[in-house]
């Protein structure tokens, strides 16, 4: 007899992802802003790559291993070029300006 088979699986309730507020995000570029004051070694061109990083995060709700991966010719005329997960299809999301000039000014920096 196996004694596992008495044991009923937890029931676990789902976990949305939930995005963060206008607040939170102004918080996290105050802290890019501010990340050469306390971290004085780490060049500029750094500092403009994280924001820019953290913009395409925002804006395109990629996460951290697609946006640091992401190649410059997926953004053209304005839009990233992209394949939603589930189904493969190919999608362009629009980006606002702050975003292209952020993209734009950590391309400076190379």
């Amino acid at each position: 007899m196996n004694p596992a088979k008495a044991v009923e699986p937890p029931i676990v309730p789902p976990n949305p992802t939930i995005p963060f507020t206008d607040e939170e995000f102004e918080k996290i570029l105050w802290a890019v802003d501010l990340f050469r004051e306390t971290h004085s070694k780490v060049m500029e061109e750094k500092q403009r790559k994280l924001k820019a990083l953290a913009l395409v995060m925002r804006y395109s709700g990629m996460r951290i291993p697609d946006a640091v991966g992401l190649k410059r010719d997926r953004v053209e005329k304005g839009k990233l070029f992209l394949y939603q997960a589930k189904t493969g299809t190919p999608v362009w999301i629009p980006l606002p300006k702050v975003v292209l000039e952020a993209l734009k000014a950590a391309d400076d920096g190379n």
